[in-house]
């Protein structure tokens, strides 16, 4: 299981334009409905995505209203005979980019941008540590003997990390992605402060690491996964591929049933889960599970090891002739 705590500069950055795409937090969704990451949170932070939020859906409008041309035209290209076409192509725009921005305002007000919603379903699966008074406290004393994280005269970043010190997980190594250099070496940006290391080490046992940007976790973590569907399709493979009751293999099949491609890797990980984890291979007569095997393997012939290809074909009693070679 990992452990992860996502920053509140890093979550805004999804409501502006920026280079970490939406298909991070999905990653993250995904992640955390396969029980691979546990996400952690704090009432610090969802207040400030609150109060922050259109500050940032602000910036994002007003890259996008910068789009409409500026200016008269040209007098120099009047004569030309292409100026008519570049006339009305640029009316045009002008007009569908009001559109665009009608729509944009709209759902901003609704609060029903992609990232709201992806957003609020994070913050609805996250474990979300309470500010008490005690870690209010502490986060004051932390400011005022002037100890990272946080600057002069705010307490956002203390109350976070105390919060994480108060109630974060124990013995297991926490992964925080944020842009903050509070939190950063001043030797190296690209590491935890030895201050804020040492004292996760002393009171909870583990190891804190840090990460500028969600993509650089990820490809860290999960280095073959590209997309949120791949890291949900790999996870539900694996969760067949290590099942250990036959509930939990009924469960599995359901989830990978929603698939219709497959890496050649994964496929023969699947193949050989069905031969040799007994947990599959002994209701492999059930009906969910003869049905996705039989299915499977017909469709993955060609790109199957043939030592596994003919075991499982003898195991599931799938003729030759009907595989798709």
């Amino acid at each position: 299981m990992i452990h992860l705590f996502i920053d509140t500069n890093i979550y805004l950055d999804f409501f502006r334009l920026s280079r970490d795409a939406l298909e991070e937090l999905r990653k993250i969704r995904a992640a955390i409905r396969a029980d691979e990451i546990t996400l952690w949170t704090t009432d610090q932070v969802v207040d400030e995505l609150g109060r922050m939020r259109e500050h940032s859906v602000k910036d994002s409008l007003d890259h996008v209203r910068k789009l409409k041309p500026g200016g008269g035209d040209p007098e120099v290209a009047r004569s030309l005979a292409v100026f008519p076409e570049f006339r009305a192509a640029r009316v045009e725009f002008e007009e569908r980019l009001k559109v665009l921005l009608a729509d944009l305002e709209a759902k901003v007000k609704a609060k029903e941008l992609t990232a709201d919603s992806v957003l609020a379903e994070l913050v609805e699966v996250s474990t979300v540590i309470e500010v008490t008074v005690d870690i209010e406290d502490s986060a004051t004393r932390r400011v005022e003997r002037g100890n990272p994280p946080g600057k002069k005269g705010s307490i956002g970043d203390a109350l976070n990390w105390e919060c994480l010190l108060s109630a974060g997980p124990n013995d297991v190594d926490l992964h925080i992605v944020t842009r903050d250099l509070d939190f950063a070496s001043a030797l190296d940006k690209e590491r935890m402060s030895d201050f804020l290391a040492d004292e996760w080490k002393e009171t909870k046992g583990g190891s804190v690491l840090l990460h500028a940007r969600l993509s650089e976790f990820f490809k860290e973590s999960f280095p073959e996964i590209e997309l949120a569907l791949d890291l949900e399709r790999a996870m539900a493979v694996q969760r067949l591929v290590r099942s250990g009751t036959f509930g939990r293999t009924h469960f599995a099949i359901e989830q990978l049933s929603g698939f219709d491609e497959f890496t050649d890797a994964e496929s023969n990980d699947l193949v050989e889960a069905a031969i040799v984890n007994p947990q599959i291979n002994w209701i492999r007569g059930d009906e969910d599970v003869r049905t996705f095997f039989v299915d499977f393997v017909i469709r993955k012939a060609s790109v199957l090891d043939r030592g596994l290809l003919e075991r499982v074909c003898d195991e599931f009693e799938i003729p030759p002739e009907d595989l798709q070679t």
